[in-house]
């Protein structure tokens, strides 16, 4: 269904779909320092000895070496685009090729490919082989005690996260999270919170008359 839709939808029951920036979805900062380059982007001896064996051209390395990484640290794959250039020469630094080496083009299937090993290497699942039955109950929960999305968004996260599922887009989550939060709203039964003043004398006066 259309985001567009869910936007409208949820704007009628009176929230609003998340901003990414309030949520715990992993992202790229926007700089990195030194420390942290080597502390999310550093390789292991494990790493190196799985992109060798999926790749012989040093080029063709460094990106099955930066999907690989940049999945451990984000949970997800990026496109190359989003990987910000102080990653890239990093990892060339690892790899002992020169810094201005780019990224080459990569056709689906061989990207596709590189997905299914990493998914395997990681021991993660995808998010379409049951990622959202694993999280529609905690949001169905959460929707009944938290009343911003992003942290019920939060909650999703943290659940497919232990689950060792491969996190979708965001606007995914967005979108699952306004449609449980629509539908619990409808199956929720109207109780009443409170009695009146009235109401509170009356049933005072039942509960005595039924001593003995």
């Amino acid at each position: 269904m259309a985001a567009t839709h869910w936007q409208a939808l949820t704007q009628r029951e009176g929230c609003q779909l998340a901003s990414i920036e309030r949520t715990a979805s992993p992202r790229f900062k926007p700089v990195l320092t030194a420390h942290e380059l080597e502390e999310l982007y550093c390789p292991t001896e494990e790493d190196l000895d799985f992109v060798g064996k999926r790749a012989d051209d040093p080029t063709q390395q460094l990106i099955v070496l930066a999907r690989l990484k940049c999945h451990q640290h984000l949970g997800y794959l990026p496109t190359f685009d989003e990987i910000p250039d102080s990653i890239r020469i990093y990892l060339c630094q690892q790899l002992r090729l020169p810094a201005d080496t780019k990224w080459l083009p990569e056709t689906q299937m061989s990207r596709h490919r590189h997905r299914l090993s990493m998914r395997a290497y990681l021991q993660v699942s995808s998010y379409s082989h049951g990622g959202e039955r694993a999280v529609a109950h905690e949001i169905e929960q959460a929707a009944y005690t938290m009343s911003d999305p992003a942290d019920r968004i939060n909650v999703a996260i943290e659940r497919l996260v232990a689950q060792r599922f491969e996190l979708p887009a965001f606007s995914t989550l967005d979108r699952l999270v306004a449609r449980v939060r629509h539908q619990a709203s409808i199956m929720a039964p109207a109780t009443p919170c409170c009695y009146s003043a009235t109401q509170k004398h009356l049933a005072t006066r039942r509960a005595r008359s039924s001593r003995p």
